[in-house]
């Protein structure tokens, strides 16, 4: 069941100094309740979505989660209408090693081939003079 709250919506900064540091929506009611915004499938952290909606009145159309004080949005009603929202993209990124790291393949054992029986024969011959 989809659940309606109405609030203030602010940006401020969330778990500073930390590597999840960033900057997150969060609703004020007006009975002094404080709500943590994310979109589903994205983190809460610097979300753009929430950006224009900064210091509005809102009703929030959301799932509220137990216990946590977070919301997955569905939908914002503000004085402009209802805006959807919308799905947050996945980014993949590429596996980058840094100059200090090993490459998959500097990290296998590299043995030395082998010199066949004729080659190591007349080797030993020259070496002997």
């Amino acid at each position: 069941m989809m659940d309606k709250i109405k609030g203030l919506i602010s940006l401020s900064l969330h778990d500073a100094g930390s590597k999840s540091e960033g900057r997150v929506a969060q609703l004020r009611t007006p009975d002094g309740n404080v709500y943590t915004l994310y979109r589903e499938d994205s983190m809460p952290q610097d979300d753009p979505f929430f950006e224009q909606f900064k210091d509005m009145e809102v009703m929030v159309n959301g799932d509220v989660e137990d216990g946590n004080g977070y919301i997955c949005v569905q939908s914002v009603e503000c004085a402009g209408g209802i805006v959807s929202v919308p799905q947050a993209k996945v980014m993949s990124s590429p596996i980058i090693f840094l100059d200090n790291e090993p490459a998959p393949e500097a990290a296998m054992e590299v043995r030395p081939k082998r010199l066949p029986r004729k080659l190591k024969k007349k080797l030993k011959k020259s070496n002997k003079l």
